[in-house]
């Protein structure tokens, strides 16, 4: 695994200069750059309403009583989908339009969810009070640390 994680951290940014620079040899440095910047801004704020839009459905599946395991997962797909955006550069922006898609990440929960089928024995409860609230004030008798008493004062003579 770490094999992957590093190989992946120097195939990217190399993967990603490459991009850059055939996409700037044909469009020129002035679109290229403005391409970049503008499919970061609108998949940031695509990331953002598709946030809403799940998190929205995470309520109503804790509300009905349920597990929002697609819904944990969709919330992940697109926080990562949000940080890719972050990264400068054609290909991670590519990804974080993929994780976007609900297709895509419907089928990334489906992939996790059986994989974890069986290992979990997750219910959710949902808890309410409705009685009177008590304000309470705690003291304590003990002293705190780093005080002295007069009892370890007398100790010491």
């Amino acid at each position: 695994m770490l094999l992957v994680l590093l190989a992946l951290l120097v195939l990217v940014p190399l993967a990603e200069v490459w991009v850059i620079v055939q996409v700037g040899t044909s469009l020129g440095i002035v679109t290229t750059v403005a391409l970049l910047i503008g499919v970061s801004v609108f998949g940031t704020a695509l990331s953002k309403y598709e946030g809403v839009r799940v998190f929205r459905s995470f309520m109503s599946a804790i509300d009905r009583g349920e597990m929002p395991s697609r819904d944990i997962i969709a919330g992940a797909c697109l926080l990562v989908s949000g940080l890719l955006f972050l990264v400068p550069g054609f290909v991670t922006d590519v990804l974080g339009i993929l994780l976007l898609l609900p297709p895509v990440r419907g089928g990334l929960a489906r992939f996790v969810l059986r994989r974890r089928s069986g290992r979990s024995n997750v219910r959710v409860v949902r808890a309410t009070y409705s009685g009177p609230i008590v304000d309470v004030e705690v003291t304590s008798d003990r002293p705190s640390l780093g005080s002295s008493t007069p009892n370890d004062e007398s100790r010491h003579q």
